[in-house]
């Protein structure tokens, strides 16, 4: 079921944190340095059965995911020039992650330039996430797949491309004979648990990220009475559009 890219020479050159800190900003960063001195963050486990994916709506604008090359795919830096702040750290941490292996990377481009992203981790390309965030996440299971790293491209946000992009790599993890996927979303990102709602995702289970002086650990548990909260009006608003 693996898809692999091949690599035949060294990825990119990467800009380095300190390359990207006057993006990224010197309050941002330190709020994300303390962030992660001490701090306990809520992500929601969704689950999708791939034998039952439903029909979504198109985008606005055209979205076509394909399976990107490591090596050459520049859309993070051309990204990097337009956004700051958050954005630019989001950037910074796909990067990063993309610098460490983690494969299979999907995007849709344009003329414009990138639309939307997506990592797509199989069983047999699990071993580098795990190597780039430990303790993070549970291993997969051989019929599962990891949904990961999605991004909107600043230019075409607004225009409904995450869940059609997301939807696309969901059919592509059906096709490689994968039955279930599995991603995390932050419980208070409501537009992206509404996106993943669309494509078909319910909540499964809850899992709880501590860092505490530099050392994490992620505990997954049983869903809690805030996270169906949090699940139930997002699954309310989805299904009233």
């Amino acid at each position: 079921m693996a898809l692999t890219l091949r690599r035949a020479g060294p990825l990119r050159q990467a800009p380095t944190l300190v390359q990207c800190l006057g993006k990224i900003g010197v309050p941002f960063l330190l709020r994300t340095a303390v962030n992660r001195l001490w701090s306990e963050e809520r992500y929601l486990g969704l689950v999708c059965d791939l034998s039952a994916l439903p029909a979504v709506r198109p985008a606005k604008t055209k979205v076509v995911m394909e399976a990107r090359d490591l090596r050459t795919f520049g859309g993070f830096e051309q990204e990097l020039k337009q956004v700051s702040g958050s954005d630019a750290f989001q950037i910074y941490l796909r990067i990063r992650s993309r610098k460490a292996g983690v494969s299979t990377l999907y995007a849709a481009s344009q003329a414009g330039g990138p639309v939307f992203c997506q990592w797509l981790i199989t069983p047999d390309e699990q071993e580098a996430l795990f190597a780039h965030s430990p303790h993070s996440y549970d291993r997969l299971k051989p019929d599962e797949v990891l949904i990961e790293g999605a991004y909107t491209f600043l230019s075409f946000r607004g225009m409904g491309v995450m869940t059609d992009g997301i939807s696309q790599v969901l059919h592509i993890a059906h096709d490689l004979g994968a039955r279930r996927a599995i991603t995390y979303v932050a419980q208070d990102n409501a537009a992206s648990l509404a996106g993943c709602a669309r494509a078909g995702f319910v909540l499964d289970h809850l899992r709880i990220s501590k860092r505490r002086w530099g050392s994490s650990h992620s505990q997954v548990r049983h869903t809690d009475a805030p996270a169906q909260d949090a699940w139930a009006k997002v699954a309310a608003r989805t299904a009233q559009n």
